[in-house]
């Protein structure tokens, strides 16, 4: 069962059932992480969607900021399951979404898309190689 309480706040209740495919019947922490994820993701979205229709600027923004401060990882906030779900998606999912926003403005959406996705793929490959 999977309960929305609020913006920004998840809670995931397993029940110990058979996952078809699956090792474990309960949620892992990368799976917790990426339920977690689809939240600012999806803000994200929103706020490139909007951006190239005039007059949706406040959306735009609005959108952006939401997806940015439930990446917070305080308290019950998606930041903090993704943290502790995995580390790795949290930096990268940072990353991702500040590059896109902040190169949208000057080589359009897909540029900013795909340059944000190697930039944060670099990013954590150069936290990889340092954490070991």
């Amino acid at each position: 069962n999977i309960i929305f309480a609020a913006v920004g706040i998840f809670i995931v209740q397993t029940d110990y059932v058979h996952r078809l495919g699956k090792k474990f019947k309960h949620l892992t922490g990368s799976e917790s992480a990426i339920i977690a994820l689809s939240g600012p993701m999806f803000s994200l979205f929103l706020a490139l969607l909007f951006k190239s229709i005039p007059g949706f600027e406040k959306f735009v923004v609005v959108n952006f900021l939401l997806a940015l401060c439930s990446m917070i990882p305080f308290s019950n906030l998606d930041g903090t399951k993704i943290l502790f779900g995995s580390r790795i998606i949290y930096i990268f999912s940072l990353i991702f979404m500040i590059f896109t926003y902040i190169l949208s403005f000057t080589i359009g959406i897909v540029g900013s898309i795909i340059l944000a996705f190697f930039t944060a793929i670099i990013i954590v490959l150069i936290y990889l190689y340092k954490s070991k």
